[in-house]
């Protein structure tokens, strides 16, 4: 049977294999450190999460763009 050139064979997705978590620190690399240290610290922190609206504000604020009805 001839293959048809005309439409390439399907792209198989392979699997991820994840390692077990928690990692332990020295698993992890300088940015996975930084980064659990990052969450530790906000999770420490009283302040709620933010809300979609008070993201869009915070990054038009830091990007020095327009921001609606303020």
């Amino acid at each position: 049977m001839q293959k048809n050139k005309k439409f390439p064979e399907p792209f198989t997705v392979r699997r991820t294999q994840l390692p077990p978590l928690p990692m332990s620190e020295a698993e992890m690399s300088p940015l996975g450190r930084k980064l659990m240290k990052i969450v530790a610290e906000i999770d420490a922190s009283d302040d709620p999460p933010m809300s979609e609206e008070d993201l869009d504000r915070e990054l038009a604020v830091r990007r020095g763009g327009y921001i609606e009805n303020e």
